[in-house]
Parts: structure tokens; C-alpha cells; sequence
């Protein structure tokens, strides 16, 4: 009974003959689901932002997103129709370190003048500078 319990609960999974094989379906499934939870989220808080910008401005903002091949990433990148850029990236941390701007800093080199201003959204309690236009803003102030 033991070996059963140990096997895991899934069908696909049990259908794994040995152990490795089990443990890397269940990292492979547990993989799916973040990956279809961090879909969910961006596509709230894309629906959040774009009505956040349509009530600041009359103008249109178009949402992208930013990784190059060293793998510096932006979540969100809003693009005026000016080509104006703000750079937004989400944390799930109740703290900032000036570290965790480095893809916005990478996103600011590349971009050059028409960068606005870098974002992090993290779950703290107040707004913070980190000099040369870069923000952390608590997500509960959107």
C-alpha cells in the first residue's frame, strides 16, 4: 500500500514506470500550471493597467513585453502612440532591492530617450524612488 501512495495520485503519472520518470511528469504538470496562472494574471492586470492608463490619458497604449537573448526581461512594456515607453515588472515580494531593476535598466539602454520610466509593482506598503526614474510602487496603490 505504501509504494501506491508513494507512486502519486495521477493516472498518467502511476502510468510512469519508475520513480525519475514520475517525479519529472509532476515537475512538467506543476510547470503547466504556474505557467497557466501567470497567463491569468497578466491578463488581469493588462485589463487593470489599460483601463488605469485610458482613465490618465485619452491616449492609446499598446502592452508588449521585453526579453533579449541574455535573458533580461520586462513584463509589461506600454508604448504610446508617441513611442513613448514605461516599463513595468510585477514582484511578489513585500521588498525591492536595486538589483531587481535590471531589466528595465537593459530595457532603458536599449530604448534610449523615448524611455519614460521604469515600474516595479510589489506587495509593499509605500512608494519608493530608485533614482533616475525608476519606481516601486506598491500594487495595491493602482
Amino acid at each position: 500500500m505504501t509504494q501506491e501512495v508513494l507512486a502519486g495520485g495521477y493516472p498518467e503519472m502511476r502510468q510512469r514506470r519508475t520513480a525519475a520518470r514520475r517525479q519529472a511528469w509532476a515537475r512538467a504538470y506543476i510547470t503547466t500550471l504556474i505557467e497557466r496562472d501567470i497567463q491569468d494574471v497578466a491578463q488581469i492586470l493588462d485589463a487593470g493597467l489599460q483601463s488605469t492608463l485610458s482613465r490618465l490619458t485619452p491616449e492609446p497604449w499598446f502592452l508588449s513585453h521585453y526579453r533579449n537573448k541574455d535573458q533580461f526581461h520586462v513584463d509589461f512594456v506600454l508604448e504610446s502612440a508617441s513611442r513613448e515607453l514605461i516599463g513595468i515588472e510585477v514582484k511578489a515580494a513585500a521588498s525591492v532591492q536595486a538589483s531587481d531593476f535590471k531589466g528595465l535598466r537593459r530595457l532603458r539602454e536599449v530604448a534610449g530617450k523615448p524611455f519614460v520610466t521604469g515600474i516595479i509593482l510589489y506587495d509593499g506598503q509605500q512608494a519608493l524612488s530608485f533614482g533616475d526614474g525608476f519606481w516601486a510602487v506598491p500594487l495595491d496603490q493602482l
